[in-house]
């Protein structure tokens, strides 16, 4: 089976990136919300994430930074 996101077209994923690279707080789940109400296409959560996947535009989670305190409180 191909990849799904591969199907829509592609002025589409364009939009979705540079939705994505405007919006960098919004999740791929917002993302598809937020676009699917401004633009009147519906994509799916799944959609996103692996279009910015590809994109180099999915932080791994093993290699987000946690500070923690100087002191222990």
């Amino acid at each position: 089976m191909g990849a799904i996101w591969s199907s829509v077209p592609e002025a589409i994923r364009s939009r979705i990136v540079e939705l994505a690279l405007e919006q960098t707080e919004l999740s791929p789940r917002e993302l598809a919300v937020r676009f699917t109400d401004t633009q009147g296409y519906f994509v799916l959560e799944a959609t996103v994430y692996r279009l910015l996947k590809a994109h180099d535009l999915i932080t791994n989670p093993a290699f987000i930074v946690i500070k923690v305190a100087k002191e222990f409180t």
